[in-house]
């Protein structure tokens, strides 16, 4: 009885029209500006794990706010700029922490 409270928790809490966890996927008809703000945010997240960073630690580094950064790490692309997605791959670049590979700064 305790897993169908706990999941019946977690319908209830999927189902709010406020709730903000998950990444968002990339529409099947995605602009090419969507792409590329998408192809970012993965990128970015992939630097986040490689070097073990919290969203906090990450968000100090590129100058956001946590919820600005964790729009990066859901892929909430619609809530970001292109301009926004460059200037963090520039600060991350500029403490040389990225690279070019795939056509993408990480």
């Amino acid at each position: 009885m305790v897993k169908d409270k706990e999941f019946e928790k977690y319908l209830n809490q999927l189902s709010d029209p406020n709730y903000q966890g998950g990444s968002w996927s990339l529409p099947e008809n995605a602009s090419v500006k969507e792409k590329i703000k998408y192809e970012i945010c993965r990128e970015i997240l992939l630097h986040q794990r490689k070097h073990q960073k919290t969203d906090e630690e990450l968000a100090q580094k590129i100058e956001l706010t946590l919820t600005e950064t964790q729009d990066i790490l859901y892929y909430r692309i619609a809530n970001l700029s292109l301009t926004q997605l460059l200037n963090c791959t520039k600060k991350l670049n500029e403490r040389n922490q990225m690279v070019w590979t795939n056509q993408v700064w990480i």
